[in-house]
């Protein structure tokens, strides 16, 4: 086998390895961004002001993530 040869399968096989690297690493990150997701839903459903606190800080830094127009912040107003 010829030596250029050689060398093309071997740069391939590195690209191929870089790229499922690339590929393992997106999926760590997006798994980590769900989890986060969910936990601030969390924070926000549970009605906790530390917690909601929270969510909503997180929420701000992070516009258009969290489903925050579903979660009533205001306390309802007692009328006598």
């Amino acid at each position: 086998m010829p030596l250029f040869d050689i060398k093309v399968q071997q740069e391939t096989r590195q690209e191929a390895v870089r790229m499922a690297y690339q590929q393992q690493q997106r999926i760590k990150q997006e798994a980590s961004q769900a989890k986060m997701i969910t936990r601030m839903q969390q924070f926000l459903a549970s009605g906790d002001p530390i917690l909601v606190a929270e969510a909503l800080a997180w929420a701000k830094v992070n516009p258009g993530i969290l489903k925050v127009n579903q979660l009533s912040l205001l306390p309802k107003l007692q009328t006598d």
